[in-house]
C-alpha cells in the first residue's frame, strides 16, 4: 500500500482566558467593535504599551460608558450556566445587539482558573473569534490535529494494508497490531450488525490516535449487486465511493480513498467532546506527535 499524499490539519477553537473577569473583559472588547481588522482604534489599544486583558475593562468603559443592559444580562446568564453545569451557550438571532447579531457565544469552564470562550457568527463562522484572539494576543486552543493519508487505489477498488499502518503507529509509541486494527474497524461501535466501520483508538502517552476510513463505500451503502468488503489477515478490500452516486445521470467519478488519524487528548468515550489543549507545552507535544506520524507515513 502506497500513499499519494499525507496532509496535516490543525483544528483550533476557543480563546483560553484566566478567570471569569477575563471572559467578561474579552466580551466587552468584542461588543465595542474594537477587534482585529475593524479600525485603527483597536490597533492603538493593543499596540500602545502592550495593553493586557486586565486593562481592557476600564478602557472600554471609558470609551463606551460601561456595560449596557445587554452585556449585564449576558454576564448574569454566563454566571448562572457556569454555576449550574460548568458551561454556557446561546445563539443570538435578531435578539443579538450590535456585534452579537446572529452570533453564538459559548463559555466553557476548564478548571478552577481557566475558561474557554467560543464565538461564531452567521456567514463568517469563527472569523469573529479569530479576530478577538488576535486583538487579545492570545493563541486559541488546539482541539485536535488530523493527519490524512490518501491511498493509491486499484481502479474502482481499494486495498488497505494495516500492517503498514501498525508499523507507522508503533513508530510514534502506540501499541497495536494489524489484527487489532482490522477487528476494530469491522466492529460496529454501537453494537449490532456492521453498518459503519469502527474507529480504532490507540493511546500514545497522554494522547489518543483514532483511525477512520474515507472515500469508500460504507457497509450500510452496499447494494445487492455490490461486492461486500473482504478481509484477509492485515488486508481489507472494497469499493471506492462514487461522488455522483446520488446523480445517476452523471458519469461515475470515484473518491480518493484515505485513512485519517485524529490526534487529541485521550478521553474515556469516542463520542465525548475533545479536550482543548491550552498550554504551550501541550500544543508542542501534540504537534510533534502529528509531525512524527506524518513523517513515518511518508517514509
Amino acid at each position: 500500500m502506497s500513499f499519494l499524499t499525507v496532509n496535516t490539519t490543525e483544528y483550533l477553537s476557543g480563546i483560553p482566558l484566566e478567570g471569569i473577569e477575563a471572559v467578561r473583559n474579552a466580551l466587552r472588547l468584542f461588543a465595542s467593535g474594537q477587534t482585529a481588522g475593524s479600525n485603527a482604534t483597536e490597533k492603538k489599544l493593543i499596540q500602545d504599551g502592550g495593553v493586557g486583558i486586565a486593562l481592557l475593562k476600564p478602557l472600554v468603559e471609558e470609551m463606551y460608558g460601561g456595560d449596557d443592559r445587554f452585556l449585564t444580562d449576558l454576564f448574569t446568564k454566563i454566571d448562572a450556566g457556569i454555576e449550574a453545569v460548568g458551561s454556557y451557550s446561546y445563539h443570538y438571532d435578531y435578539d443579538g445587539v450590535g456585534r452579537f447579531f446572529k452570533t453564538t457565544v459559548e463559555v466553557q469552564k476548564l478548571d478552577d482558573t481557566w475558561f474557554l470562550l467560543h464565538l461564531s457568527a452567521a456567514y463568517v463562522g469563527d472569523q469573529v473569534e479569530v479576530g478577538l484572539a488576535e486583538s487579545l494576543q492570545i493563541d486559541r486552543a488546539v482541539q485536535h490535529i488530523d493527519v490524512t493519508a490518501q491511498v493509491e487505489p486499484d481502479s474502482e477498488l481499494v486495498t488497505f494494508d494495516f500492517e503498514v499502518i501498525s508499523i507507522n503507529l508503533t513508530t510514534i509509541g502506540a501499541e497495536c497490531t494489524s489484527e487489532q486494527i482490522v477487528e476494530q474497524i469491522m466492529t460496529e461501535e454501537r453494537g449490532g450488525p456492521l453498518r459503519h466501520f469502527g474507529r480504532p483508538r490507540f493511546q500514545v502517552g497522554d494522547y489518543e490516535v483514532a483511525l477512520s476510513l474515507g472515500g469508500i463505500v460504507q457497509p450500510w451503502q452496499l447494494e445487492d449487486e455490490m461486492p461486500a468488503w473482504q478481509t484477509h489477515a492485515s488486508m481489507m478490500t472494497g469499493l471506492r465511493e462514487n461522488k455522483n452516486r446520488h446523480e445517476p445521470e452523471k458519469p461515475v467519478e470515484y473518491e480518493v480513498p484515505k485513512i485519517n488519524f485524529n490526534i487529541g487528548l485521550a478521553t474515556e468515550s469516542s463520542y465525548s467532546r475533545s479536550i482543548p489543549i491550552i498550554t504551550d507545552d501541550g500544543k508542542q507535544a501534540i504537534r510533534n506527535l502529528a509531525s512524527n506520524l506524518a513523517t513515518a507515513l511518508q517514509s
